[in-house]
């Protein structure tokens, strides 16, 4: 390809907007050579998602993500460069990390109409709006020029737009994208380069404001950490906030048997706002205690981590007592679960476990029963609540203690539910236990109302730091063991099943399982799915059906690969094990 093609605005508009029209009229198969690179790689991910030329304005269909402090350092940059562009009649635009516009500015009477195509709130991905500059810098983290007849919709026309990635000082992530937009004759007249350099300029200003608003809060976050770990000595010292991690010596020759993710799933919980010690297990079976307190300005959390001297079937949490035999898990918020039910129970309280599906509400009452050597009775509402009436008409009121279970009280009007807690309350050998997924708010009131107990359980996303007892506990007497790799997805998923998922998936992947460990191999396509962070957009879709079409038709030649897509062997690496993580097969490992 001739490298005179990659200076932007090289070739006539009309030439390029023929060469756009030819590339996706024929599904990609025309290629003209004086197409830009980038331009090209774009165009190529713009018919993937098959976005239609005609499409029509921008509609605001996001909030923008922004932090407040770099939203104000942006601000004021802006103004600050619309200034400058005000006789060139430009327009100014901000968009975050995720593609949608945060800030458009424009100063004069013509910028300022040019301006009110470009919604804030509008979202300007390749995969919604095609090819623009934003949506290059968002998937290739360079700056970009996009001229009038490379854009693929048509009301882009006319515009030549120059992004800037900005980035945060510290960690180099996408804070998000700097752009100019300005009329194709104008920018002719100034030239690429000279527009590239003007906000490369003001992307540098506002990099190196956000790093005077936000080192201080790094500083503060590491002159905790170090008084911290010289008043503890050897003792584990952990920090951290939103970007950064800081961690002992002492913790780090141990992060392998203490783990990391687990650690760091407490910590940023929003666990600093119980004082109280946190009990924690790690994929080790070690067990250990946290100590959390919030750092000074809000910098972020700093940990002591104590490692249990006896960690065994009978944890203790807090001095609060011990676990139940039967239920596993040490977190804090699932003990007190626990421990106010088997309360209620023996006080003769009735209660209510309210929670999602799959928490374990039946489960928790059944072990309460079993602790308190008490018979359990089951009813669920779905089938009415004839069998508990016909039940407590038969249930001598001093005779042996019975525990009562009705299930999905949310099924029952409020006058039927308070007349089952009234039949209870005259039958002193019967304790009440409900369970209840939906209508929790309704539930409250009743409860608040009617002196019955409301106890919140949980969800596993609440008891990351439980869910390596549980694989254990699941997977006790299995043939294989859970891979670090799976075990550390499972900890960062969400889990809409719950534990009652937990146990399905694990199920699931060991019957399939022909090695030694658990893999993300063994899991199904749907369970990779749901436990991934989110859905793929639609634009990381056609991305994964191009990469396990390329690595099947190599045989998982990775270099062949690679060069079917046009992308470097790197590139190819880094987008399957993105892909991996997010818990997605992609065809012949590499």
């Amino acid at each position: 390809m001739d490298k005179s093609n990659d200076k932007p605005g090289q070739v006539e508009a009309e030439i390029i907007a023929a060469a756009r029209r030819s590339y996706f009229a024929s599904g990609g198969s025309v290629v003209d050579p004086r197409v830009r690179p980038s331009v090209l790689r774009s165009w190529k991910r713009s018919l993937a998602c098959r976005i239609a030329p005609d499409q029509g304005i921008l509609t605001v269909t996001a909030l923008p993500r922004i932090d407040r402090t770099v939203f104000e350092v942006v601000e004021f940059v802006v103004n600050e460069f619309v200034d400058m562009v005000g006789d060139v009649d430009g327009v100014v635009t901000f968009t975050d990390s995720n593609g949608t516009l945060s800030l458009v500015q424009g100063s004069t009477p013509k910028a300022q109409r040019m301006a009110g195509q470009f919604p804030v709130g509008a979202q300007v991905l390749e995969e919604i709006v095609g090819t623009t500059s934003d949506g290059i810098v968002i998937e290739e983290r360079q700056p970009a020029q996009v001229w009038s007849g490379e854009h693929v919709l048509d009301l882009f026309q006319g515009y030549c737009c120059s992004s800037v990635p900005v980035l945060d000082p510290v960690s180099r992530a996408l804070i998000g994208v700097l752009t100019l937009t300005v009329s194709e004759d104008v920018a002719r007249r100034v030239g690429a380069s000279a527009l590239l350099l003007m906000v490369s300029g003001y992307t540098w200003r506002i990099q190196m404001h956000v790093e005077k608003a936000t080192i201080p809060s790094e500083s503060q976050l590491l002159h905790d950490f170090l008084r911290e770990y010289r008043k503890r000595g050897n003792e584990f010292v952990i920090a951290s906030n939103a970007k950064v991690v800081i961690a002992s010596l002492s913790y780090l020759t141990q992060a392998s048997k203490y783990d990391l993710d687990v650690v760091l799933g407490v910590l940023r919980s929003g666990a600093q706002r119980d004082p109280s010690p946190k009990h924690v297990a790690s994929s080790e079976g070690a067990g250990f205690s946290l100590n959390i307190r919030e750092v000074a300005d809000s910098a972020g959390v700093i940990a002591t981590l104590k490692p249990d001297a006896v960690y065994g079937e009978q944890a203790v949490v807090g001095g609060h007592g011990p676990v139940l035999k039967d239920l596993v898990g040490a977190n804090n918020e699932f003990l007190k679960a626990v421990r106010s039910g088997s309360l209620s129970v023996r006080q003769f309280e009735p209660l209510i476990f309210a929670g999602e599906f799959g928490v374990g509400k039946a489960t928790i009452a059944a072990a309460i029963a079993k602790d308190l050597q008490l018979e359990l009775h089951k009813f669920d509402c779905a089938n009415g609540v004839g069998d508990v009436q016909q039940f407590l008409a038969h249930v001598p009121a001093h005779g042996p203690r019975h525990v009562l279970l009705v299930q999905h009280v949310e099924l029952l009007e409020q006058d039927g539910l308070a007349r089952l807690v009234s039949l209870v309350r005259q039958i002193p050998s019967v304790s009440l236990i409900c369970t209840a997924e939906n209508r929790i708010n309704p539930l409250l009131i009743f409860s608040a109302k009617n002196d019955v107990n409301f106890i919140f359980v949980p969800s596993l996303r609440r008891r990351r730091d439980d869910i390596s007892l549980l694989i254990d506990h699941f997977m006790e007497g299995a043939p294989v063991g859970v891979s670090k790799s799976l075990r550390s997805t499972f900890i960062s998923a969400n889990w809409p099943g719950n534990i009652q998922q937990l146990r399905k998936v694990l199920a699931y992947a060991t019957d399939r399982n022909t090695g030694e460990d658990l893999t993300i191999h063994d899991l199904d396509e749907t369970d990779r799915r749901l436990l991934s962070h989110g859905r793929l957009t639609r634009l990381e879709e056609a991305e994964l059906d191009q990469i396990r079409g390329a690595i099947f038709e190599a045989k998982g030649n990775k270099s062949l690969a690679a060069t079917l897509l046009e992308i470097g062997r790197s590139t190819l690496y880094r987008r399957v094990d993105y892909f991996r993580r997010r818990g997605f097969d992609v065809g012949a490992p590499l």
